[in-house]
């Protein structure tokens, strides 16, 4: 997908469309680190879940040219738009269709950037939950996102030795409904990685939340989950070669925890007899974040307009 393509489809269709439809495009070096990473396993086939403009269709095309590459993109006016415009396009077969409403389907490999849109937003998560717990056996919290649901669902139909990789908000690493995303990566040792990307405004602008890369192997090894941190884009092509910022053993990750801690270097300790824990209080608990940014600020032109003075 080159960024002309981008540009003229986020012309054709204004903000508006995008935001409702959490639409942001994957650039095309994140997309070609995630397609090298689940065909370096040896499968010829690539299925994405939320196709979009192609970004990893053409990605995956420059990693391996005889690719076989699937995919569902709920929006028919997005998918008209790259049939429209995409060149030099095959072996390519893509449906318009909600991906959280079909089921039945198995997978080598996946690879995906699924819609970013709050559960405030996610209008028809009633539906969808019930098909998760028909189809997956699992009750999903009224707080998931879209983005945790198709991991999830992903994570179901990958076959035996298969590989998934997905970039997609990070907040479920520290959230009560992302635990029951961490019980299904940590199946069978199927987490591999987590990378976090510091760089979220390079690959994201529009982005208000933390992002990073899940790559999952369907390998049945449990080994030790590997977290690293991108400060810069270009570092992402060999970050796996490098040492990560933490090693954790996956028989020690509990689902109920908060992983987010596993970037960081580790924990400053204080310790003095004249201090004790903030428990020995009380419990204090976080209230909801509403993300409405707009609800409590405002521009100097929209003050003006709405004759509010500056006192």
């Amino acid at each position: 997908m080159t960024p002309d393509l981008i540009a003229t489809y986020s012309c054709s269709v204004g903000p508006e469309h995008r935001r409702e439809r959490g639409q942001f495009f994957t650039p095309f070096d994140v997309a070609a680190f995630m397609c090298r990473w689940v065909l370096s396993g040896g499968s010829r086939t690539l299925y994405d879940p939320a196709f979009g403009l192609g970004s990893f269709y053409f990605a995956a095309k420059s990693v391996t040219p005889s690719i076989i590459f699937a995919g569902m993109e709920i929006d028919s006016e997005i998918l008209e738009y790259f049939r429209t415009h995409a060149s030099q396009v095959q072996d390519l077969t893509v449906s318009c269709g909600d991906y959280l409403s079909e089921w039945g389907q198995s997978h080598e490999t996946i690879v995906c950037n699924p819609p970013y849109m709050r559960f405030q937003h996610f209008t028809n998560r009633s539906e969808v939950f019930a098909t998760f717990q028909r189809n997956l056996g699992v009750k999903l919290s009224g707080y998931t996102n879209i983005a945790s649901a198709f991991l999830l669902k992903s994570l179901s139909e990958l076959t035996h030795g298969g590989r998934l990789a997905y970039i997609m908000p990070l907040e479920f690493l520290n959230t009560g409904y992302g635990a029951i995303v961490k019980e299904r990566l940590l199946d069978r040792g199927m987490l591999k990685a987590l990378i976090k990307l510091e760089t979220e405004k390079e690959v994201f602008p529009d982005a208000t939340t933390s992002v990073g890369i899940v790559l999952v192997s369907n390998d049945e090894m449990v080994e030790h989950v590997r977290f690293y941190v991108v400060r810069k884009l270009g570092d992402l092509t060999d970050i796996l070669s490098t040492r990560p910022k933490r090693e954790v053993d996956a028989a020690s990750l509990t689902p109920s925890e908060k992983w987010l801690k596993y970037f960081e270097d580790g924990r400053v300790s204080f310790r003095s007899p004249d201090l004790v824990p903030i428990n020995y209080y009380g419990g204090f608990t976080r209230g909801i974040a509403t993300g409405a940014n707009e609800f409590f600020t405002m521009s100097q032109s929209e003050a003006v307009q709405l004759g509010i003075p500056r006192s």
